[in-house]
């Protein structure tokens, strides 16, 4: 039986001398487990579409439930992402959240839409990677079913003037409201305004605000603390952040 899916490469482990095994992110299918025979051989016509970040055209021949590639055109490779070292372990960071919140036969098109335009926008947008950064991370955590109620103070029901976010509840309290809410961090208004405008925007338009670099470090202290609560890849992106500040 023949399957041909689009896929979007989130992971990639060399088996044997020559083999892959691939994770994909299918539209439809959700996470998949792949094998390529031979994409590691120099003449292997598959290799440039079985690489990390390449979303492509698959034919996928499926026996007793594996799937092996049989055919597969790449559609856009996000080259860019191999000439930087930054992009590179951002995006690489940004599969692996998309892994770690996918469950097999558990389909989210739109957290495989918002990774695709957040490797566009590292590639060919003029925007701070941190900024693409907290955009990814806040939007992932709705993909995966964890939405924060940040639209008023949890204590009062006002709209908060000087924020304070708890992490482990997923809220928001002004600054003299009470209450035990655990681990919390303060954000600036304009982070605030900026990280309820990421929770709900329409994707094409996710990156369409502008923030300072103060703003923005308030708005991913928040992303990150969020994001690893729920889910991990404290180690991809510490290795990121490593790279941005080596850069």
């Amino acid at each position: 039986m023949y399957l041909k899916t689009k896929g979007l490469v989130i992971r990639e482990t060399r088996i044997k001398e020559a083999d892959k095994l691939l994770t994909l992110l299918c539209p439809g299918q959700g996470k998949m487990t792949v094998k390529a025979r031979g994409v590691m051989k120099d003449k292997s016509k598959n290799s440039a579409s079985c690489q990390l970040f390449c979303w492509s055209d698959f034919t996928l021949y499926e026996n007793r439930g594996y799937y092996t590639v049989t055919e597969a055109t790449p559609v856009d490779m996000f080259s860019e992402l191999q000439t930087d070292p930054v992009k590179f372990s951002l995006g690489a960071y940004f599969c692996e959240i998309c892994e770690l919140l996918s469950q097999t036969d558990w389909v989210s098109d739109e957290l495989l839409r918002l990774t695709l335009n957040m490797l566009y926008a590292l590639c060919r947008l003029d925007v701070p990677s941190e900024l693409v950064r907290g955009a990814f991370e806040a939007r992932a955590l709705v993909c995966g079913g964890y939405m924060p109620d940040i639209e008023v103070c949890a204590g009062c029901g006002c709209e908060p003037d000087t924020p304070i976010i708890s992490i482990s509840e997923f809220t928001v309290r002004c600054v003299n409201c009470p209450g035990e809410y655990g681990e919390e961090k303060a954000i600036s208004v304009e982070a605030y305004r900026a990280l309820k405008y990421f929770l709900s925007a329409p994707l094409k338009k996710l990156l369409g605000i502008s923030l300072s670099p103060g703003d923005i470090g308030y708005l991913v202290s928040v992303t990150e603390a969020w994001l690893e609560s729920r889910v991990g890849g404290k180690a991809s992106r510490n290795y990121y952040k490593g790279m941005l500040n080596y850069g």
